[in-house]
């Protein structure tokens, strides 16, 4: 579990939600990547691209697989994709998209997919977009290696806790969504590698 401010310190002013964003950004691209390596962002997050350029990595934000396949050759060794889930543009392309990450990935790499809210009537459960993304992983020759609940905690710096239970989580999310100065917010992902990386 990852508690983490969502204070900006370079702009106090910024919107909470923009702020716990920016700063999971910021921890995602400090984590997984190193200076000089690749950012693979197939949502094109404005706050993926800040982090990435602010600390020295290239960042690239792909339309497709297509798209993967032909840039990877071109740029620094890539330690890092995030996709969101449900995607926007339906579930057929999802296989591809991991297949295409796993072709271009090396042992120590990590593909990162935000489980975020479905526009859909009935949008589908965690536990739903859990098992489809795994289905679609296992297929593309990924294992998970780490689920990441990411919390909003203003005023309490950023905490790590590797040992969380998932009712660990939601207390403290509801615990703060009582404060309306406070309000929480909250973001599930799911970390995989390629299968005997012990990266997570």
């Amino acid at each position: 579990m990852w508690r983490l401010d969502h204070r900006d310190t370079d702009a106090p002013a910024t919107p909470a939600d923009a702020g716990f964003a920016s700063r999971l950004a910021q921890q995602l691209v400090k984590i997984y990547t190193r200076p000089n390596e690749t950012v693979v962002d197939f949502d094109h997050d404005p706050y993926l691209r800040g982090a990435a350029a602010a600390t020295q990595r290239t960042y690239l934000s792909p339309t497709d697989a297509a798209d993967l396949n032909d840039l990877a050759p071109r740029c620094p060794p890539i330690s890092l994709v995030t996709l969101g889930w449900p995607r926007d543009t339906g579930a057929e392309n999802i296989d591809e998209l991991l297949c295409a990450c796993r072709l271009i990935l090396a042992m120590e790499c990590c593909v990162i997919a935000f489980i975020r809210p479905a526009r859909d009537a009935r949008p589908p459960s965690f536990a739903e977009c859990e098992q489809a993304l795994h289905t679609a992983a296992e297929r593309a020759g990924l294992a998970q290696v780490l689920q990441i609940v990411a919390l909003s905690a203003p005023g309490e710096g950023d905490r790590f806790s590797y040992y969380s239970s998932a009712a660990d989580a939601e207390h403290l999310t509801n615990d703060r969504t009582a404060a309306a100065d406070r309000r929480a917010f909250h973001i599930d992902l799911l970390v995989y590698s390629p299968k005997t990386s012990r990266r997570g």
